[in-house]
Order: C-alpha cells, then structure tokens, then sequence
C-alpha cells in the first residue's frame, strides 16, 4: 500500500477468523472483523497515522461492516465499510444498523462491494439490495468508473475514471 501511496484502505472479504490478525505492520495501523469462515467473508481497515488526518471510533457491526469516522481539513467524515456476500442478506441489516448511528454534523460516505450489478437487476436479492440502498441515500459511483480492457497490458490499474 505505502508503494501506491494508500493511507487509507477498506479491505473486503479478509477472511480472518478467531481474532487472529496482525495490528500493525510497515507503519500500518490494522483493525479487522472475524469473519464467519475462512473462506468467505470478513472486513478490515488498515491506515497509516498521518497529521493530515485522523481515524475515530472505529466499531464493526457484525463481521461484513464496519464505520468510523475520517477527519481531516475540517470536514468529518462518517465512512462505513461493507461486503455482502453472495447469497446473503443479513448483512443489509448491520448496514443500516452502522447507517443509523452516523453522528450529526458527518458526511457519509460508504465504501462497499455489494456483490450485485446495480445497473442490470436481475434477482429478488438485488431488488432489495437496491431498495436498502436508496432508503438511506446512497449514491452508485460505479457508472463514472470502468475496468481497464484486459488486453491493454501496460496499464497498472484495474479501474480508472471516465473524464
């Protein structure tokens, strides 16, 4: 991460059980969920303690979300972080559990893989994925985004910007 320059990474589908986990490494500071197996699922945020910014309280709700609070140059951010798993609803519930405790005065910003195309629903489960979403406001940034052609080797990046 410290190559790229990333201070602060939502890291989903860690798949760490049992509480065992690294909490520091190369000048990171770590925070992870225990995920239900491991082979699917779980949560984590990793940063690097910088003046420019500050993380607070962190919390996880349950093992696929997490919130915290991002300060820097004024503004307070109020971040949740979450994976849903194929297959599984259960997690909307600590979304919007995590969504309902968002502090007065926050900016909310979510950072997630929802694992369901929001542009082509095709299943019961991505209806109310969607639902959920525009219950509390959320806004789909994917559209501004598109994943590099495979073919096109020299780029470094799996996404970039449309400009």
């Amino acid at each position: 991460m410290e190559l790229l320059g990333v201070d602060i990474a939502v890291l989903q589908e860690t798949k760490l059980t049992g509480g065992v986990h690294t909490r520091a490494s190369h000048g990171y500071s770590i925070a992870a969920s225990n995920a239900k197996s491991a082979h699917q699922g779980g949560i984590a945020l990793a940063w690097k303690p910088h003046n420019l910014y500050e993380i607070e309280e962190t919390k996880f709700w349950g093992p696929n979300t997490l919130a915290f609070q991002l300060v820097t140059g004024g503004k307070r951010f109020y971040v949740v972080g979450c994976y849903i798993p194929p297959l599984d609803l259960s997690t909307l519930d600590d979304i919007r559990n995590a969504w309902e405790q968002m502090p007065k005065g926050c900016t909310p910003l979510v950072i997630s893989d929802l694992n369901v195309n929001l542009e082509c629903l095709r299943t019961k489960r991505g209806e109310r994925i969607v639902d959920e979403c525009n219950f509390v406001g959320m806004s789909n940034m994917v559209s501004n985004f598109r994943q590099s052609p495979a073919r096109q080797e020299e780029r470094k990046w799996t996404w970039h910007m449309r400009r």
